[in-house]
């Protein structure tokens, strides 16, 4: 398992797409965004895991989703879904995000409190007991 996790990670890291979405990062502002390292194990992890669906809380900007979504599109996992939730409405939720991977389908934003969408059963039931919370 670690092997192929090492391995994506540092195939990632060595990409066009690493160099790119840091540019983006930097430009946009760093502060409070998932580093190189951070986005390389997401995105391993992703790819060796290959979810049909996650959920993520705090999705701000889009770094993690990003990588999250280049490693579903790597996997060529083309119905699965990133339910991506962030609290505050003035941040540009996703706006890291490459217009190829957020036009995918893949992608989808939700403003507001976590515990509002599962009180409104608004999110993905787990498919089984792999789930982690």
């Amino acid at each position: 398992m670690w092997d192929a996790v090492a391995r994506f990670a540092k195939e990632i890291r060595a990409s066009e797409f690493m160099s790119d979405m840091i540019s983006r990062r930097d430009a946009y502002g760093s502060e409070g965004v998932m580093g190189a390292l951070d986005c390389a194990t997401l995105y391993a992890l992703t790819r060796w895991l290959r979810p049909e669906v996650l959920v993520e809380s705090g999705g701000f900007i889009g770094m993690s989703s990003a990588f999250i979504l280049k490693a579903l599109a790597d996997e060529k996992l083309a119905t699965s879904k990133l339910y991506s939730i962030e609290l505050s409405e003035d941040c540009e939720q996703g706006v890291l995000i490459p217009e190829a991977l957020r036009s995918s389908g893949g992608f989808v934003p939700m403003r507001g409190r976590i515990e509002h969408f599962l009180e409104g059963n608004q999110l993905p039931q787990p498919p089984d007991e792999r789930c982690v919370s």
